[in-house]
């Protein structure tokens, strides 16, 4: 019988830094320091807008402005955000920005979306309320997360119009498109 999966790859090596309680700098410090070491592959931020560890009024880093600012600053890791909850950015915004990180980075981009936090997760209640956006069941969040997908996928990859399901409203074509197309969205939750 042949084997039909792709051989097996060994473990790679990472790191991931949170966007609370840390200045820039130090951040930044941290991804230098990782773009420099040959066995780290990737580095991933952590994207939550709200701080989950220390003082939840202190500062924390919105994780697509830091995750840019980061790909500019570092030349070889493959980079992402740990992860993008479905429910904050409507579909074509997200995947323009996606597309944004992707190109600034020179198509380093790992691109990681899910159907956000569990219904039982305080901090995740918290999170969308600070934002004034709903917080729906697990099964709403996930069938919003696979036509998410589809439509990220098909902004990315079509050059027209790309025409949106009733309940959102229409949008162009994703004129910045990513560098590298095999960035399509993950289901991850």
């Amino acid at each position: 019988m042949t084997n039909l999966l792709a051989p097996a790859r060994g473990p790679s090596f990472g790191i991931m830094t949170a966007p609370s309680q840390v200045a820039y700098d130090d951040v930044l410090r941290v991804w230098r320091e990782a773009d420099s070491i040959p066995q780290i592959e990737h580095a991933w931020a952590v994207r939550p807008p709200h701080a989950d560890i220390g003082d939840p009024n202190g500062p924390t880093f919105e994780g697509w402005t830091l995750l840019s600012a980061l790909a500019a600053q570092t030349e070889r890791l493959r980079l992402g955000l740990l992860v993008t909850s479905n429910r904050i950015r409507p579909p074509a915004v997200l995947a323009k920005i996606a597309a944004s990180v992707d190109v600034i980075s020179g198509g380093r981009l790992e691109f990681g979306i899910g159907a956000g936090s569990r219904p039982d997760a305080p901090l995740a209640r918290r999170e969308y309320e600070a934002h004034g956006l709903p917080y729906h069941d697990a099964a709403c969040a996930v069938g919003s997360l696979a036509e998410a997908c589809a439509i990220i996928r098909r902004l990315w990859a079509e050059t027209r119009t790309v025409r949106l399901p009733r309940h959102l409203p229409p949008v162009g074509r994703c004129v910045l498109q990513p560098q590298t197309r095999a960035n399509s969205p993950t289901r991850r939750s």
